[in-house]
């Protein structure tokens, strides 16, 4: 089920951030080692790419392959040849928009039976060095706003030609694929047919909701604190590893989950913004209107946050009087910072805005922003999932939870998306192998789908109290035409703990500050923010000194009291508790001041994740002298 929910931040944005990929894959050659001819001698190897929309020369402007390269490696794993495409226009194959999304080449490789490794390197360098796959290929970048495209197949049997085979010819030895290049017979599934191409950026664009944002225009956006340069390759230095397979990965969620992003060594985050003016012009490459921006990889960023600027009109419903200004979105989701991985489509939706704009692009930039995207990153991180002909949705992707218990998730499943009607019957679940420390679900048993009303109902283990528990439970629809699924991570997180201190004493007069510092660890799971502390003076003697500390009834939780009270809300959002980092831990503020001249109180802290944390501070009066008399002599 999809739930949208709209906060309201400094900047008055509500965004839901959508993301979509192209579907990329690797080739393995199937079928037994052949009886080769000609080892070592060059064939002529006709093969055929798929651009991914969209397609680019420097990052969203008219669509061009300056060249098309093949790397092969052999079997050592060392650069074996590099040799330049050609293209074949007899077999270039052109959409209705006049875009090649499908385009004919040809490259002549040396026969061999042994197992190589191709990499098909779009708008690459004109030599490459020889060394090992992983040094070679991880070096490669593009910059300046040039765009690079990729792909690795691995061919087990090599590259051959086998006299019995249809449209080999002798006299040179030639391989020629049939024009539709992505005909699969048996003549061509075990050489490199429709190669679908993966680009090295992503695409940006920022719409506003019709329905609920009929009070605010777009007028233009562009993209701030992005990479100088991008990998060709997505290269994971983690596993030493190249990610292929994209296929099974078709949302944003499920690839981040394997691969962090890939971003070169010696990148500068470009932190230069455009103008006022270059808003107005609406400039080429820096500020897009109505359509999009594109932005090399960069997995999570630890400082200067890629943001995007909006620049458009609110009507103030009240008067209906107009203005024109920029506002800030941060690239968040739940509270977390996303990664802004390649070949992925990011679409952020405004559902709401409530106020004006900043005057000026710097006031924007360095305003809060619109925040958090939604308020659980669990509401919003891809629980919607579509191939084209059915769709499931869930109501979290992500739950980390302090105690052990019963929980719900809410399914819906769509067989055909034409019809749109939900058909929960076909749903099936599956519990995963717990990944540490031992389940979080203890068997199936524990797990129930009602399909009448889409809930599946799941009961897990104790929380462990020194470590950190994690499983996954798969959630499955399946129609005649497709079999979706979304894997959802459950985490028994044991009690954190937190110190909480204050200034130690204070003027007794109303009105003197008092600051109060939370302090947390660091790495705690992005998906149990936003945080929410309750803050309770047991003396009642203090008032807040800003605006975010809002007033909640309650049970008092001050120890050895009992009945009711209230508490002070303090919301800790990702942003800020990264931004907090000190060392090993996180700290915060609360800033109070007092109400009475004698304020002095115990003060005390809790969370559902957190052991509940105190502290207290005293009062002193300050003296004057009267009465005093000087003497001089001399």
């Amino acid at each position: 089920m999809k739930r949208i929910l709209n906060i309201l931040t400094a900047s008055a944005l509500t965004l839901i951030l959508a993301f979509s990929c192209v579907s990329e894959k690797s080739i393995e050659m199937p079928g037994p080692r052949p009886s080769v001819d000609y080892e070592g001698r060059e064939i002529t190897v006709y093969f055929g790419v798929e651009m991914p929309e969209p397609q680019t020369k420097a990052l969203g402007e008219n669509p061009t392959i300056n060249s098309l390269h093949v790397a092969v490696f052999g079997s050592s794993g060392y650069l074996k040849e590099y040799k330049l495409a050609e293209p074949v226009p007899a077999n270039t194959y052109v959409s209705q928009e006049g875009v090649a999304n499908k385009k004919g080449y040809k490259v002549n490789l040396s026969i061999t039976s042994s197992r190589i490794r191709v990499h098909l390197i779009a708008n690459g360098p004109e030599t490459l060095d020889f060394d090992y796959e992983s040094t070679v290929m991880s070096k490669l970048t593009s910059s300046g706003g040039q765009d690079a495209y990729w792909q690795r197949i691995l061919l087990d049997h090599g590259i051959y030609a086998d006299e019995d085979e249809p449209g080999y010819y002798s006299n040179p030895p030639v391989l020629v694929l049939d024009p539709d290049f992505d005909l699969d017979t048996d003549g061509v599934t075990h050489k490199m047919a429709l190669i679908p191409l993966v680009r090295n950026f992503a695409k940006l664009t920022v719409i506003a909701d019709a329905a609920s944002t009929s009070n605010f225009t777009i007028d233009s956006f562009a993209v701030v604190n992005v990479p100088d340069k991008g990998s060709v390759a997505p290269y994971n230095a983690a596993t030493g590893e190249f990610m292929m397979n994209y296929e099974d990965y078709p949302t944003l969620n499920d690839l981040s989950a394997v691969y962090a992003g890939n971003m070169p060594s010696a990148t500068s985050i470009d932190k230069s913004y455009p103008s006022e003016a270059d808003f107005a012009a609406r400039t080429n490459g820096v500020v897009a209107a109505g359509g999009a921006v594109y932005m090399y990889e960069r997995p999570v960023p630890t400082a200067d946050a890629t943001i995007l600027i909006v620049k458009g009109t609110y009507t103030d419903p009240k008067d209906n009087s107009t203005h024109t200004g920029y506002y800030k979105i941060d690239m968040m989701d739940g509270g977390a910072y996303l990664p802004i991985l390649r070949n992925f489509r990011y679409q952020i939706r405004i559902q709401k805005v409530n106020r004006n704009g900043k005057n000026t692009v710097i006031a924007a930039i360095n305003g809060a922003g619109s925040a958090d995207i939604s308020a659980d990153i669990s509401t919003a991180s891809q629980v919607n999932l579509s191939d084209g002909n059915s769709a499931i949705s869930v109501e979290y992707t992500e739950k980390t939870l302090p105690i052990g218990g019963t929980y719900t998730l809410g399914v819906s499943f769509t067989p055909d998306v034409t019809t749109g009607t939900v058909d929960n019957s076909l749903v099936t679940y599956e519990l995963r192998p717990a990944e540490a420390n031992g389940a979080v679900i203890a068997s199936e048993d524990d797990i129930s789908f009602d399909s009448s009303t889409g809930t599946l109902t799941y009961t897990t283990t104790d929380v462990d109290p020194t470590n950190t528990k994690s499983q996954k439970i798969r959630v499955i629809g399946t129609s005649t035409k497709s079999r979706l699924y979304r894997d959802i991570t459950i985490r028994l997180l044991p009690q954190q703990t937190m110190t909480v201190s204050c200034t130690p004493v204070i003027e007794a007069e109303p009105g003197t500050p008092q600051t109060v510092t939370i302090t947390i660890p660091q790495d705690l799971p992005q998906s149990i923010f936003p945080l929410h502390f309750k803050v309770e003076v047991a003396a009642k003697t203090l008032t807040p000194n800003a605006g975010d500390l809002p007033v909640e009834p309650g049970e008092t939780i001050v120890s050895g009291q009992s009945g009711n009270s209230f508490q002070f809300i303090k919301t800790l959002s990702y942003t800020d508790y990264l931004g907090g980092y000190t060392g090993n831990v996180s700290s915060f503020n609360c800033e109070f001041k007092s109400i009475i001249g004698d304020s002095g109180s115990d003060i005390y802290v809790s969370n559902e994740y957190f052991a509940t944390g105190s502290t207290s501070f005293q009062t002193f009066v300050k003296r004057y002298f009267s009465g005093l008399r000087f003497s001089t002599s001399g």
